[in-house]
Formats: C-alpha cells, structure tokens, sequence
C-alpha cells in the first residue's frame, strides 16, 4: 500500500517570503502543525510550529513590547525553516513511511515528485493505512493470535490449511517479536461463518492460541 493512496493532495503551503506571523495565523487556522515551503512549486523547507515557538522572545528579553512587535512582523518563513527537510515519493509504502518518521521524530513527511510537492503525509493518513492494512476497521472480524511460534513456510502451510478447510477468508495476517523468545506471535484477522471451528482447527494443527476481544467504544 502506497503512500499516494492516504497522502492529502492539496496541503496548505507557505513559500519563504511569507511572513512567520501569517505563517502562525495559518497553522491556528487549519489546525495544522506542519507547513512544506514552496517556491514555485518545488519544496524548499518545511516550517514545524516548534520552529515558530523558538522563534518567539522569551519572557528574559529586555526588549520592549513595541520592539518585539517590530521584529516579529519582519520575520519571514525562510529564516526558521527546516532547509533540505526529509521527504518521501507517493510510491513510498506506508510502513516505510511509518518507520522514516519514527527514526527522525517527524510527525509529518512532504510528498515529493519530480521535485514537485505534491502532497504531505501527517500522522493521521498514515494512522489511516495502518488501519486499513491490518483490517482494524473491519467489522464483523475474529481477531486470533498464535503464542510463541515459528515463523516458516510449514507454520503459514498449517494456517492456509485451517483457512481453506473453515472457509475463512484471511483479512491480514502479521507476526511479532515475542520478548525474551527467538519465536514470534502472529495476529490473524479473518471473516469467518463460525468462530469455533477455526479456533479448534488452529489448535488441533499444534497453535496455542489466543481469541481477543474486539475493542468497543462508548459515548
């Protein structure tokens, strides 16, 4: 699954000319915290509403109001900006997306084509494919995890197995590192006709497993 697919299209932008308070303006207006620079189409910089908290005077400046207030409404995007910020292509899948903003503490990534800005990629959209690639917005699904096993050809051979014979049809099917263990935990979700008949089949293959309970939310 690409980023394209959840990516927004047409991200409100600033260029570096822009004055930092109609920068700030915009970020309150759109409730937004992460602004791509452009000029003339292309990516320039990005402007995080850190950078625009950094910029402002601290309550130790001897400066008077008046003179803040000057400096402030003369102070440009360009001057605070992140320059040559990190960015990703729509092809980019949405985990690769995930971990990218996970090991540089981004919590936003433009969207960059043939140099051309074309979309930016927020915490939310990609929250958005996380759910849509592990099926959690699916009602109606049994959710299973299988304790402590090895992840092989024979242990998917065994799952595709219980699958076919219960005719379940598997929405997404990932495993996880156990702690303390070289075996690992898979999560299966799957629509099923009857639940007992897949947790049965799965156990009589050699699977400890777990049924979990789907979240529900009130209010």
């Amino acid at each position: 699954m690409r980023i394209r697919d959840w990516m927004t299209t047409d991200p409100v932008v600033v260029t570096p000319e822009t004055l930092l308070v109609d920068a700030r303006k915009k970020m309150d207006e759109f409730k937004i915290h992460h602004l791509p620079v452009v000029k003339k189409g292309r990516l320039v910089g990005m402007l995080t509403r850190r950078k625009v908290l950094e910029a402002s005077p601290s309550s130790a400046t001897t400066l008077s109001m008046h003179e803040l207030s000057y400096l402030l409404s003369k102070m440009t995007v360009e001057e605070v900006m992140v320059k040559d910020p990190v960015w990703v292509t729509p092809d980019t899948p949405v985990e690769d997306v995930v971990l990218l903003g996970y090991q540089k503490g981004i919590g936003s990534l433009p969207v960059v084509e043939n140099g051309r800005l074309v979309g930016i990629a927020t915490a939310t959209e990609v929250t958005r494919g996380l759910l849509e690639i592990f099926a959690a917005r699916e009602e109606g699904v049994l959710r299973l995890t299988l304790l402590n096993v090895a992840v092989d050809e024979e242990t998917f051979a065994k799952i595709t197995e219980v699958m076919r014979k219960t005719k379940a049809v598997p929405l997404s099917i990932f495993s996880l590192p156990e702690k303390g263990s070289p075996d690992r935990r898979i999560i299966i979700r799957c629509k099923v006709h009857r639940q007992k008949p897949v947790i049965e089949g799965l156990k009589e293959a050699g699977f400890q497993v777990e049924k979990v309970v789907p979240l529900r939310l009130h209010g």
